[in-house]
């Protein structure tokens, strides 16, 4: 069978059909870029996992770690085909794959030869809604706008109306006083506290019970503990040492107290991430006994820090310094990650992260942020309180002396057998024996007078004793800073190209 080809522009017309020529139409072109930018640059674009940027036609062709994505004109040569087809090990993009129509727009784009208009220009938006900036949306109009106090009542009353439900009622007064109560404290609050609000009558009742619930201690106490989950807080480090992590509550306080006086976020997150950095924690006084109030709230700040002293830790890892190091760092990334960033960044410990635009480069960048940080104790006093407190050596090393002796059996310290508790002791074993051998009860051991007042006399010692100053276990700076590597595989001691520091990419 012979056919007629007719040029017709860009078309062949075949045996009266309309099919493309070997080139390609702009919208191929447009409906690819399309799907390379919904789907693909969310990872693929400013973040270059795997070192592939899919924003520009020179860089498709350059690809990344696995070599060129596209080879064009041939699809079924092509990496990039191969992976969105999902017939491979490399399969992409993760979780959700493409459907048929957008691989098949893709498949047609790189048959075509992947024309790409220098002129066109792909926004590098990211598609995943955490990463996009956020626009403040118009409120909708509804229909009964008299249930409208507030633009969030807007939004849920639109919601409500497009499904056609109705709004609850409104609660009661004591129910809504309970709920309030719950909330902000998650306490119930008193009969008479129910009685306060519903007897009054004010316009602004329900304003003053907020500010009061929120005025309370309770509100931090209550708020506060959502954090701490998200920080992983714990006193213990787990596993089976457990070992107590000493002035850890000092944190949990800092919290409760951030919350309690509403302080700024950006704050918060700043005291925590580098308090040491941004103000300075000099104890010197001025003058006075009393040490300066920015000074003291200046190495409140430093509190914050704490948060990299904690978490869950075996203290098997020190072991090694090399391990000890490596697992220190990315609980302190993966942290950050979780609290501040809402990532899940410890998947890049190992390789690529297979679902955020993380790589595996960037994630011992940022571990080399902490490669300079140790963990210390800081006096929360004045450098005089500190030197004040070493007066009081003698009456601490005089318990020390009575807690050694008692644990000697209340014998000095050249004493040797003979006398004393020791013989008293070996008399009563015997006569216990004795008194065994004849089937009798054994017979309860005197009281050792000189053991009784050796206790007394270390009881008093530590009562006259001073307790320590506060102190609180901090992030600080280490002398030599180890050079961070990345890690093969994640395993500390398959050490890769040395890393430097720093959270975008060189």
């Amino acid at each position: 069978m012979r056919f007629v080809l007719v040029r017709v522009g860009p078309l062949l017309l075949v045996a009266g059909f309309l099919v493309l020529v070997f080139g390609q139409s702009e919208s191929v072109e447009k409906n690819a870029k399309a799907v390379l930018e919904a789907k693909c640059l969310t990872c693929h674009g400013d973040a270059r996992t795997s070192d592939l940027d899919l924003r520009d036609r020179a860089t498709i062709l350059k690809g990344g770690k696995r070599g060129p994505a596209i080879v064009p004109g041939n699809a079924d040569a092509s990496l990039l085909y191969k992976a969105i087809k999902r017939e491979g090990e490399l399969q992409m993009p993760p979780g959700k794959a493409l459907t048929p129509s957008e691989v098949s727009v893709l498949r047609d784009w790189i048959n075509a030869g992947a024309r790409w208009e220098s002129t066109s220009t792909t926004s590098a938006a990211p598609s995943w809604w955490s990463f996009r900036k956020p626009v403040r949306p118009a409120v909708p109009a509804v229909k009964n706008a008299a249930r409208v106090r507030n633009p969030i009542d807007a939004f849920i009353l639109a919601k409500l109306e497009q499904n056609g439900l109705r709004p609850a009622p409104e609660a009661d007064r004591r129910t809504l006083a309970r709920r309030a109560y719950f909330d902000l404290h998650g306490l119930p609050p008193t009969p008479e506290q129910v009685e306060e609000f519903v007897n009054d009558q004010s316009s602004d009742a329900y304003e003053k019970l907020i500010e009061r619930l929120l005025a309370s201690p309770r509100y931090g106490e209550r708020w506060g503990r959502y954090w701490l989950d998200l920080v992983r807080y714990a006193d213990t480090s787990g596993f089976e040492t457990d070992h107590f992590f000493v002035t850890a509550w000092r944190y949990r306080d800092y919290v409760i107290r951030c919350f309690n006086s509403d302080k700024p976020y950006t704050t918060f997150v700043q005291e925590q991430i580098a308090a040491d950095e941004l103000w300075s924690t000099s104890m010197e006084l001025e003058g006075s006994l009393k040490l300066p109030k920015e000074k003291e709230e200046n190495v409140n700040r430093r509190i914050g820090t704490s948060l990299f002293t904690l978490g869950s830790f075996p203290i098997e890892f020190t072991y090694y310094g090399d391990q000890f190091r490596a697992e220190w760092q990315a609980d302190a990334v993966d942290t950050v990650g979780g609290a501040f960033l809402g990532l899940t960044v410890g998947c890049a410990r190992c390789h690529d992260h297979k679902f955020d635009p993380i790589s595996q480069r960037d994630y011992y960048r940022m571990t080399a942020l902490f490669a300079g940080s140790v963990e210390r104790e800081i006096p929360l006093v004045s450098l005089f309180d500190v030197q004040t407190n070493s007066r009081n050596f003698p009456l601490l090393a005089q318990a020390q002396v009575l807690k050694q002796m008692a644990g000697r059996g209340g014998r000095g310290r050249g004493a040797r057998g003979g006398g004393g508790r020791g013989a008293q002791q070996q008399q009563t074993d015997q006569t216990d024996q004795a008194n065994a051998d004849d089937g009798a009860p054994p017979r309860a051991a005197p009281p050792d007078p000189q053991r009784a007042a050796l206790l007394q006399q270390l009881g008093e010692a530590y009562l006259r004793a001073p307790e320590r100053y506060p102190a609180a276990n901090v992030l600080a700076h280490d002398e030599v800073v180890p050079d961070t590597h990345i890690l093969v595989r994640g395993d500390f001691k398959n050490k890769g190209v040395r890393s430097s520091r720093g959270t975008s990419r060189p």
